[in-house]
């Protein structure tokens, strides 16, 4: 009880600083407004939240970085079991266990992750080594990536469902090992994903 509670605070705290700062303009995507750019406008059943779609493909650059692979699609499916079995919101649960996809004041190198928009505007804290010109298309594809996973229409490539992921060595391997946990097959992924018994469907 007292982990979830935690867990909840921090997606909190984490949701908070996605909120719009007071000067923030109509055009601020960092807020995970949606795009009103858009060229078409889908079909009502065909819609996602924007801001569920701008959250999942900052996670997906972030852990797998900028090709839009089925590896999108495996994360998109713990997260939404988590937030399921949690009961928080998905994009409490992509806070509560990637937040540093969603924390604007982070300092890092990779604070650019946090400040990604839908329509592909230069991030904050982009390196000034690197091509944003010569990344954005890379960005907007895996971010249209994201929608296609939330619509259903990319499967994750892994043996069966999966309710974890993490680094497939160092700490993230030594905690899944001491739980118990079972690694699941994924063709080309570059994390590892882990399946609990005690969740997994009959």
């Amino acid at each position: 009880m007292i982990r979830r509670l935690l867990l909840i605070l921090a997606a909190a705290a984490a949701l908070c600083a996605l909120a719009p700062a007071p000067d923030a303009t109509a055009d601020d995507e960092t807020t995970l407004q949606a795009d009103e750019g858009a060229a078409t406008v889908p079909a009502p059943d065909d819609q996602v939240d924007a801001r569920e779609q701008l959250a999942l493909a900052r996670v997906c650059v972030s852990e797998v970085g900028w090709d839009p692979t089925p590896e999108c699609a495996a994360i998109h499916q713990v997260l939404e079991d988590r937030a399921e079995r949690i009961g928080l919101s998905y994009l409490a649960t992509v806070c509560a266990y990637s937040s540093r996809t969603c924390d604007r004041q982070r300092a890092d190198a990779r604070r650019w992750i946090s400040h990604l928009t839908a329509r592909g505007a230069r991030p904050d804290g982009w390196p000034s080594t690197a091509s944003w010109a010569r990344t954005r298309p890379r960005w907007l594809e895996l971010h249209e990536h994201a929608g296609e996973v939330l619509r259903g229409r990319v499967a994750s490539s892994c043996d069966g469902e999966v309710h974890h992921w993490g680094m497939p060595a160092g700490v993230d391997l030594e905690r899944a090992l001491s739980a118990g946990w079972t690694r699941v097959d994924c063709p080309g992924a570059r994390n590892a994903f882990w399946r609990v018994s005690s969740r997994a469907s009959s």
